[in-house]
């Protein structure tokens, strides 16, 4: 998905989809659905964009520094190998493709979505529920069905990398649904604010990817293990606590990225 970053056309032939996989910038399925979808992908195209930004300034002043995401869709070791850098990326882009059709659905940028419902449980306070909620289930939905498209119908036990992408793209949209939070506007003479209007919307990509940073140094280290006749991804260190499924896993050991070293994606940290 980070690829469409490199997207510099507009979207209005199908025809472009094939042209974006054939450059790798789609893959599998994500083609059917940009066909679908085409007034989507300019949103795809932003959101790529966006969380490209967010990594590059969240780990800026760290060994490891989300450089390695310029390279998309030619991607380095760092993140193909399966380490806690590439569960971070993972979250993060599916996250951005949730958090932006969430927002646009409500600017009615899109036709295909409305508002978000307006919440069951009655207000608490002075305010009343109104204006135009970010419609996250929507958002949601859709960044499953695209993010996860790569990766469907692969069976866990032949593809641990498949069930590990799903698993930290789960949690990137997890990420998502639990930063919601409730604004507000303010009405009455004056600015009194006698009465309130409220509505529930998302944060900054930037503050979604904040919380994911948190994941991502608490990241678990995972193998797979046969229970019964069903493979499972368990922890690496054989304790029976379990991780969750907002946490962000790993399969690889990461290297300490000082030095320089291609073939582990590891840029170094000489001349910064």
């Amino acid at each position: 998905m980070l690829a469409l970053s490199k997207w510099r056309q507009g979207w209005n032939k199908s025809s472009q989809c094939l042209y974006a996989k054939k450059h790798y910038l789609l893959k599998g399925r994500q083609v059917s659905l940009c066909q679908k979808h085409l007034e989507v992908m300019s949103h795809l195209v932003s959101a790529a964009k966006e969380a490209k930004s967010v990594c590059l300034a969240a780990f800026s002043d760290m060994r490891w520094n989300c450089s390695s995401i310029t390279h998309a869709p030619y991607l380095t070791p760092d993140l193909v190998k399966g380490t806690r850098e590439q569960a971070y990326v993972y979250a993060l882009a599916s996250a951005a493709v949730a958090h932006s059709i969430a927002r646009v659905c409500s600017d009615g940028s899109l036709t295909t979505c409305t508002c978000g419902a307006i919440p069951h449980e009655p207000p608490h306070g002075d305010f009343k529920w109104g204006g135009c909620a970010h419609n996250v289930k929507h958002g949601l939905k859709f960044a499953r069905n695209f993010a996860d498209a790569p990766w469907r119908q692969k069976s866990v036990r032949k593809n641990v990398e498949a069930a590990v992408n799903r698993h930290n793209n789960q949690a990137g949209r997890r990420a998502v649904r639990s930063s919601l939070q409730t604004d507000c506007k303010c009405h009455g003479v004056s600015g009194s604010c006698n009465i309130k209007t409220c509505w529930r919307a998302l944060p900054r990509l930037s503050d979604i990817g904040e919380r994911l940073k948190r994941k991502y140094y608490i990241a678990t280290e995972v193998k797979m293990r046969q229970i019964g006749s069903k493979y499972q991804l368990m922890p690496a260190n054989g304790k029976l606590s379990m991780y969750q499924k907002n946490d962000l896993i790993f399969v690889a050991k990461s290297p300490d990225y000082c030095l320089r070293d291609d073939r582990v994606g590891s840029p170094g940290t000489h001349g910064r």
